[in-house]
């Protein structure tokens, strides 16, 4: 019942692990975001732990701030991971997490496995504000909030930093330490998902 838990800032290539990753077998939503101009493969995101997610840190991508949670709330929740551990294998990703993991680690436990996406302050920073049609020093504050408030996170599992530009330059060896680390199996699907049409900044 192993959780695989993506997080990192919005931008900083947790969509793309993400796909990698349902492509090798993880099931990584029940109910999918879908896809958007800028994110022409899809977020590979769970409709219902974002909505969840989406209220604990005050509704908005933008401006993170982390609010009470009712007890209702956090019933809730707890009924939603529960109707997701009964999966030998399964995986959340959001960049939300960055604040709202306590949580979800709370329901989930100790099974999960963390892998962490990197990408360069500044192409987060320029993608993030084309993305959103943001300034350069807004987005900059974002995106530091969101790596600050991952930086403080404390947990007791296994984890893999991947590098956004190691998965896209160096595709094959990038796909393979993903199988190995969530114990999947690599195949040519989860390889042929990264391609050129992720590469912005």
């Amino acid at each position: 019942m192993t959780c695989i838990v993506v997080i990192g800032p919005p931008r900083s290539g947790t969509s793309a692990v993400a796909g990698v990753l349902h492509n090798l077998g993880v099931p990584m939503y029940q109910g999918e975001l879908g896809i958007s101009g800028k994110n022409s493969k899809g977020y590979f995101e769970d409709s219902a732990f974002n909505r969840f997610h989406h209220y604990v840190i005050d509704k908005k991508l933008k401006e993170p701030v982390v609010v009470p949670l009712s007890q209702q709330y956090r019933n809730e929740y707890e009924r939603l991971v529960a109707s997701r551990v009964g999966q030998p294998l399964w995986g959340v990703k959001d960049p939300r997490l960055c604040f709202a993991f306590p949580l979800l680690h709370q329901y989930v436990g100790d099974d999960m496995k963390m892998i962490l996406t990197h990408r360069e302050r500044d192409s987060v920073v320029r993608s993030m504000a084309d993305f959103w049609t943001l300034g350069y020093e807004q987005a900059g504050e974002i995106a530091d909030k969101y790596l600050k408030a991952r930086s403080a996170l404390y947990f007791d599992a296994p984890f893999l930093w991947v590098n956004y530009d190691a998965l896209l330059n160096n595709t094959e060896a990038q796909v393979k330490r993903l199988a190995e680390f969530a114990g999947a199996r690599e195949n040519v699907n989860a390889i042929r998902f990264i391609d050129g049409s992720l590469r912005h900044y």
